[in-house]
């Protein structure tokens, strides 16, 4: 079995912003399921920076992606994450 390093720059955002009903997935992304969407947050392999993404979820599994950012610090991050929160549960 594989194990998955979770990159400290997330650990150490999730330290920082506990949000209750986030996960930890197998892929060491920090995730939350509203409603029929995915909100992630990771660290991009590309530049090393804290994006996050939201995509939906069909039967079968991620359809589409609709969003994804990448925010400037980590405080906007959480702000940004904050917004997915409440502008998915809408739905």
């Amino acid at each position: 079995m594989d194990f998955v390093l979770v990159p400290e720059k997330l650990l150490l955002f999730i330290k920082n912003h506990p949000f209750p009903g986030w996960y930890l997935d197998v892929t060491g992304r920090y995730c939350c399921v509203i409603n029929e969407y995915l909100i992630a947050i990771f660290v991009n392999d590309e530049d090393n920076e804290l994006d996050i993404t939201v995509d939906e979820i069909s039967t079968y599994g991620f359809d589409q992606n609709l969003e994804w950012e990448t925010p400037a610090d980590e405080k906007e991050l959480a702000q940004t994450a904050m917004y997915f929160m409440r502008k998915y549960a809408d739905y």
